[in-house]
């Protein structure tokens, strides 16, 4: 084999390397189980964690492109192995289309990094120059010849078409032979492709998932030990989660308003009372969880104020406005609610996530300002919506069932969780997600 052929293959396998190692990342990233920053998350633009959480790293949302680039490395050792033995204008034809369908798709996955996610992931980032290099290679060996690169793109096209035809259509003995390397090529490509598919749910999840759960239950203080232990003890409880958009209970919209990913796998609740300053906090060390692991979990609150005027689990007098900041709080979601004179009501499912942005944004103001008051228009929603109201006291039903007295009254995975804090929040939420 020339010099040239050598320095392709050599760098097809370090490519095919690479993919492999972009796949493992993407899994790790994806799936919840990665314990702490990438060493390529350098900064804000060099980050290849946000690359990987894109949704362009995934072709439709089915297969990782790291998969794509394993099978488009094989495709290319399968063309070399049964190919080489054919005219040399065929090999050098093939192997122009096959370099420069790599080379336009890492140039396209580049403009998408830089220009759309707005990250650089230097993983990524190689495996471009590596597929650029050999389209470099393939065509500095074309240019030698006295055809043109067109005429030898067409060759290249015609002898891989005649090649896999062969593989139906074979009546002399030559024609046999050449079916049978064919069929033989189209196989094995077909099931490698299939390995490598399969790789990420069947070998990869479970490997990173054993490796990594071992990992962060070793690195626990035995007092952030206990209180997992005592969350995995805890029976599971229904705790009527909704937040799938808008769903009925009797003629009112049942949401619960969220933080995150509303396809997150795990599912963190707060029963809150909006005047507690530990609920505000509890709150706050959640969102941050969140925000870093959005991938993994999303954040539900739901209403527990803890005032008799409509909490009957409350004997005497105590948040004297937690019933009324509740129901300010939900009427500041339900602007996209338009409730009919003659009952029901009318909902635009586009706008739910504004819905949902409202409420976080009303939120944060009634928790931080000392001295809130809601406008006119959510005072009187509050007042006098009758669906709002009927959605505290389901909520507050709900907490009552399940045994809660005070806030906040935090459930993990439908599980009460107890002794959470600022300084072990993080380690004790991915051993639980782990």
């Amino acid at each position: 084999m020339a010099t040239a052929g050598k320095r392709i293959c050599i760098l097809l396998l370090m490519g095919f390397i690479a993919s492999v190692m972009l796949l493992y990342h993407h899994v790790e990233v994806n799936s919840g189980f990665q314990l702490s920053g990438s060493y390529c998350a350098i900064n804000e633009t060099f980050d290849c964690d946000a690359v990987a959480k894109s949704a362009y790293s995934e072709f439709f949302g089915l297969i990782p492109i790291a998969s794509l680039g394993m099978i488009f490395y094989i495709i290319w050792f399968v063309m070399i192995t049964h190919l080489y033995s054919k005219a040399d204008r065929d090999n050098k034809g093939a192997m122009l289309l096959l370099s420069g369908v790599g080379a336009i798709v890492s140039l396209i996955m580049l403009c998408i990094s830089v220009f759309v996610i707005r990250k650089i992931c230097i993983n990524c980032s190689f495996l471009y120059i590596i597929n650029l290099i050999v389209f470099g290679l393939v065509l500095h060996r074309v240019l030698k010849t006295e055809m043109s690169v067109i005429a030898c793109a067409k060759n290249g096209f015609i002898g891989v078409w005649e090649f896999l035809k062969s593989a139906y259509c074979r009546p002399t003995e030559y024609e046999k032979q050449q079916g049978k390397s064919a069929v033989r090529a189209v196989v094995l490509v077909g099931v490698l492709s299939l390995i490598v598919i399969g790789l990420p749910r069947l070998v990869l999840l479970p490997m990173i998932e054993k490796l990594n759960s071992s990992r962060i239950e070793k690195t626990l203080s035995p007092e952030t030990m206990m209180v997992l232990e005592a969350w995995k003890a805890e029976p599971v409880k229904d705790l009527h989660v909704d937040v799938s958009g808008f769903s009925a209970i009797g003629e009112m919209p049942a949401i619960d308003y969220f933080y995150g990913s509303k396809t997150a796998p795990n599912t963190i609740v707060v029963f809150t009372d909006y005047q507690c300053g530990f609920c505000a906090r509890a709150v706050q060390i959640l969102k941050q969880y969140v925000d870093k692991n959005k991938h993994k979990a999303k954040l539900v609150l739901k209403n527990f104020p803890l005032d008799n005027a409509c909490n009957r689990s409350v004997v005497k007098p105590f948040h004297k406005k937690a019933c009324l900041l509740a129901a300010v709080a939900r009427c500041a979601g339900s602007y996209t609610i338009t409730y009919l004179p003659q009952g029901g009501f009318t909902v635009n499912l586009v706008e739910v996530g504004k819905a949902v942005d409202s409420f976080w944004s009303e939120y944060e103001k009634i928790t931080k300002l000392s001295a809130y008051e809601p406008s006119p228009e959510l005072r009187k929603c509050a007042e006098t919506n009758k669906f709002v109201k009927a959605k505290l006291f389901v909520d507050m039903e709900y907490g009552i069932e399940l045994g809660v007295t005070a806030t906040p009254a935090i459930f993990v995975n439908n599980k009460a969780l107890k002794g959470l804090t600022a300084a072990n929040a993080h380690s004790l939420l991915n051993a639980m997600f782990n």
